[in-house]
């Protein structure tokens, strides 16, 4: 929810939007019967947040957290019960379509087999969503990819959205009592 919440106070300051709608990927196995069953059940899952600058960070962290045990309650509503529960909001707008996971990747040994990373210079991953942030917590980095429609955002600002990103991070660990205003702010300084 930390890295979430971080995300959030990036969204804001780039949209200037205070009433957020993020998907995440939610993975869970509700039902006993899909317990021995391999695989990766995974489903989309929204998240409204409503965004106050006046909020300090931490207060912006415990409504995230809140939020996500919120919506883990009600995550096998169908689609169309969200559809109709949000009020009506242009989907296809970038801003409504944003997406954010956080992925953890442990090396692993299994007997009798040997797994070698594929180290891939250059990859060209497409993406569902206009704009998709993953984090990759991986043994002892943490690693975030930004993914996004080539047609509506240039590099140039995505790379500034990462650093910014980073910055934010900072900000949030070192004063989480600080305002989202005073967050941003500091990004000027």
């Amino acid at each position: 929810s930390f890295l979430f919440a971080v995300y959030l106070v990036l969204l804001y300051k780039y949209s200037e939007t205070e009433d957020l709608l993020v998907t995440c990927p939610y993975a869970n196995r509700e039902h006993s019967k899909l317990e021995n069953v391999i695989g990766w059940f995974s489903q989309q899952i929204y998240l409204r947040i409503r965004l106050s600058p006046r909020y300090t960070f931490n207060d912006l962290l415990d409504r995230v957290n809140k939020k996500f045990l919120e919506v883990q309650e009600h995550q096998l509503a169908p689609r169309t019960l969200f559809e109709k529960l949000i009020p009506v909001v242009d989907m296809k707008q970038p801003y409504f379509r944003v997406g954010f996971s956080l992925e953890y990747y442990k090396k692993r040994t299994l007997p009798g087999l040997e797994v070698t990373a594929l180290k891939i210079d250059k990859l060209k991953l497409t993406s569902p969503l206009p704009l998709n942030l993953i984090m990759l917590d991986m043994d002892d980095k943490l690693i975030a990819s930004l993914f996004y429609y080539v047609d509506l955002f240039a590099q140039d600002t995505m790379a500034a959205m990462l650093k910014t990103y980073r910055h934010l991070l900072r900000i949030a660990v070192t004063e989480p009592n600080s305002s989202v205003n005073d967050m941003l702010s500091s990004l000027e300084h």
